[in-house]
């Protein structure tokens, strides 16, 4: 018999003990023990040291071990954002809109962006911004800035949603951010809200079926929506002290039912609960809305997150419902009131007024959705690049879905691309909406994301009419035509040279429309408290200086642009080419929401109207699709149109009591 070498028998006795090691290894994976005698074996990993991170467990459980291996100190810093911060995984980013993590528990930073329409100020903007500009500085993190939302719903298409939602939900893993403040699905119940271009009209149906297809587009993709802002927000002027009093039956059919339909039909992971108060509570400690409505009735399993600065109180917002509060623990109304900081939630605690078990209430439940959405498995923190140019092909493919055509008695449109020679844009000297790509509250010579509002996107480029004019008609084989930009002052006194390139263009295109933003409603008041009306802005000749701030006789006073007198001067001259001005004059509106309409714009006398409401930064080229037939205006109204001297806002006028109200 043959003995084996020695080096043979080292080698046997070698492969035993890797096989009795690795055995060991699987023991203590699976039990978390050794249950094997003086082995060396390797360290605990992750989930045996941190058992919250097994990816195996449920997100409930999950969130629960989580939780309790928080000390009482790291839940309060986790129930609130970081005043404006260097963001820790990203020190490339200061940030205003984030809860700093706790690595010890593998806790990431959760970074929140604003909406709705597309990632707009997103927790990034340069290291030397100082204060309150963080919130809102256009150095922020560039993104695509995609049609508004009211755009948006006027293609009443549930898959064009889809896609928004697809590119909302891809820029955000981008750009390493997780919480999307969108979409909004406040009412368009006044024509003159600032903010309804944010929305998706007046009709509840319409709004709630939008924002079911965005909201499961930007959750397929790991990023929590937010369905803001609970409840009964639908104006900005003295929106965080407004008393709302609505019956309860027009609150569940109206203003509720969009939010009922995201919960239920799209599972929203979390709702932003509003400033004003409703039915004698704000909104923030609306115990009513926030657990017996909203998770009650409704079965919401998601978290509550409050609007920046809404909250008023600590113990009595956190009872009725609310679990997250942002931006950091202090009321922006003076006297700066603070609420859920460490001191107040102690002496909270102290008084018997909450439990720890409540604290422990509002961490499960974003805790929960930060596991279902794979939060925790996304770190270290990275941000890749955006491709732009993709985004750009969807923002324009949405665009020209959203494009509504309200007139075409002289069979205006489309103009005939092959045969034009000479165009003509006109618009006003003071006005944007010929100069440069319009989104929300872009103004002249400033670029798109300066405006100050929550949905302000920083694009990488924009495409200005004149440009998307001429880019079309040279991809259609056109590349003698010239295009041309005129425009008119206030007072119409160059008129004359408007009116002249008009009668000798072949294609005359008049941009007008309705800028607004967050912050201030289309309409002016006696003084800043906003309970005296002067004047609407609800028709194309008013405007202000700066449309998210408010309007009074003394401050930021409105201005009349004359638009409507440029168009009829416009209509009035004596055409060039043998074709009638109103047969070769298209009027491209860029609004907010619907705008009162002049009679004397209406009808065959009258030129085509095209509706694009805030286009974004493809603004250029989603129009000359429209104008010239790559693309036909198939879009609807979300929003009702009143004609001058024949709608709501005429008999407010002549009782203003009725608004704000």
């Amino acid at each position: 018999m043959t003995h084996p070498s020695h080096s043979n028998r080292h080698s046997a006795v070698d492969r035993g003990a890797h096989n009795l090691q690795q055995f060991s290894k699987r023991l203590v994976l699976g039990f978390g023990v050794l249950a094997t005698g003086g082995m060396l074996h390797s360290p605990p990993t992750r989930a045996q040291s941190l058992p919250w991170m097994n990816p195996a467990l449920a997100p409930e459980q999950r969130a629960t071990l989580l939780v309790g291996a928080m000390t009482l100190p790291q839940k309060e810093q986790q129930l609130v954002g970081n005043a404006p911060e260097i963001v820790p995984e990203l020190p490339q980013c200061l940030g205003a809109r984030h809860v700093r993590g706790i690595a010890s528990l593998a806790i990431p930073t959760l970074r929140i962006t604003n909406g709705p329409v597309g990632i707009g100020q997103n927790d990034c903007v340069d290291p030397s911004v100082v204060g309150f500009a963080a919130f809102s500085d256009p150095s922020s993190a560039k993104a695509t800035a995609l049609p508004s939302a009211i755009a948006l719903a006027a293609s009443f298409d549930p898959a064009v949603a889809t896609e928004f939602g697809n590119v909302i939900g891809t820029e955000a893993n981008n750009l390493a951010l997780h919480v999307f403040e969108a979409p909004g699905v406040n009412m368009a119940r006044i024509p003159v809200l600032g903010r309804n271009f944010e929305y998706f009209g007046e009709d509840p149906f319409l709004t709630g079926t939008t924002a079911v297809a965005e909201i499961k587009a930007v959750q397929s993709r790991g990023i929590i929506a937010m369905a803001k802002h609970f409840a009964a927000n639908e104006q900005e002027t003295n929106r965080m002290t407004i008393q709302e009093t609505v019956d309860d039956r027009v609150l569940h059919e109206l203003y509720l039912l969009p939010f009922e339909m995201a919960v239920k039909d799209a599972g929203t992971a979390s709702v932003m609960c509003s400033y004003n108060s409703v039915n004698g509570l704000q909104a923030c400690e609306q115990k009513h809305l926030l657990t017996d409505v909203l998770r009650n009735q409704w079965g919401f399993e998601g978290y509550v997150q409050s609007d920046f600065f809404a909250v008023k109180s600590t113990a009595a917002s956190m009872l009725a419902g609310l679990d997250h509060l942002m931006p950091f623990p202090m009321m922006i109304v003076p006297p700066f009131t603070p609420v859920w900081s460490p001191a107040e939630l102690n002496a909270a605690l102290a008084a018997g007024q909450l439990q720890v078990s409540d604290l422990d209430r509002a961490l499960l439940r974003r805790y929960t959705q930060m596991f279902k959405m794979g939060i925790f498995e996304r770190q270290p923190l990275v941000q890749t690049p955006i491709d732009f140019a993709g985004g750009g092909v969807k923002a324009r493919a949405i665009g020209v879905q959203s494009g509504v055509l309200l007139q075409n008695d002289n069979h205006v449109l489309p103009f005939d691309a092959n045969s034009v020679r000479s165009v003509v844009v006109i618009g006003k000297a003071t006005q944007v909406y010929a100069q440069q790509a319009v989104a929300g509250g872009v103004l002249v010579g400033k670029p798109m994301g300066a405006g100050g509002g929550s949905s302000d996107v920083v694009p990488s480029y924009t495409v200005s009419p004149v440009d998307g004019l001429k880019d079309v008609l040279n991809a259609l084989g056109n590349t003698a035509a010239t295009v041309s930009l005129i425009t008119v002052k206030d007072d119409n006194s160059d008129l004359a040279a408007a009116k002249a390139a008009a009668a000798s263009a072949d294609a005359v295109i008049v941009m007008a429309g309705t800028i607004a933003e967050e912050g201030a409603d289309r309409a002016s008041y006696v003084d800043s408290t906003g309970l005296s009306l002067t004047a609407f802005g609800d028709s194309l000749d008013w405007y202000v200086a700066k449309p998210n701030s408010i309007s009074t006789a003394t401050a930021n006073t409105a201005a009349n642009s004359n638009t409507v007198a440029m168009i009829a001067g416009i209509l009035g001259a004596t055409s060039a080419t043998g074709k009638p001005m109103a047969a070769k004059t298209a009027l491209v509106l860029k609004d907010n929401a619907g705008v009162a309409m002049d009679p004397t714009l209406l009808g065959a006398s009258g030129p085509a109207i095209l509706e694009v409401w805030f286009p974004g930064q493809e603004d250029g080229h989603i129009v000359a699709d429209l104008l010239f037939g790559v693309s036909s205006p198939s879009g609807k109204l979300p929003v009702t149109f009143p004609m001058v001297g024949h709608g709501f806002l005429d008999w407010v006028k002549t009782d203003p009591s009725v608004y704000p109200g």
